[in-house]
C-alpha cells in the first residue's frame, strides 16, 4: 500500500489498549490517510470526511495488498429519536466490496 503515513503516537496507543503493539501494527501495514487518500482508497468522490485509518488486507504469503479497509476518524452520525447518536458508515471498502461508498456523488 503505498497511500498514507506511519501511525500517530495516539493511534498506537489506541491500538495498545487492544493488545495490537506497535510491531504488528507496523508489520499489518496499518496507515494513516488523508481525507483525499481515504477517499481514493474506497473509490469517493463526493463531499465528507475520509481522513482515518487503513487496514490492508494481503493473502497469506504474497506481498500485496488485494484491498484495503478505512476506518473513518469522522464518520457521519444519526440522531436517534431517543436522544441517542449513532456512527454511520465508519467503515468502508473499495467499490465491489462490504460496504462502499454509496452516497450521491457530486
Amino acid at each position: 500500500m503505498t497511500a498514507g503515513n506511519g501511525l500517530t503516537e495516539d493511534d498506537y496507543m489506541m491500538f495498545e489498549s487492544s493488545w495490537i503493539t506497535r510491531e504488528l501494527a507496523d508489520s499489518a501495514w496499518i496507515r494513516r490517510v488523508s481525507s483525499s487518500e481515504g477517499a481514493a482508497l474506497v473509490g469517493c468522490k463526493n463531499t465528507g470526511n475520509y481522513a482515518g485509518i487503513a487496514f490492508a488486507y494481503v493473502w497469506p504469503g504474497e506481498s500485496r495488498v488485494r484491498e484495503c479497509r478505512l476506518r473513518r476518524d469522522s464518520p457521519e452520525v444519526e440522531h436517534k429519536s431517543d436522544g441517542s447518536v449513532k456512527e454511520k458508515r465508519k467503515y468502508l471498502s473499495a467499490p465491489g466490496t462490504r460496504e462502499q461508498c454509496t452516497t450521491r456523488r457530486l
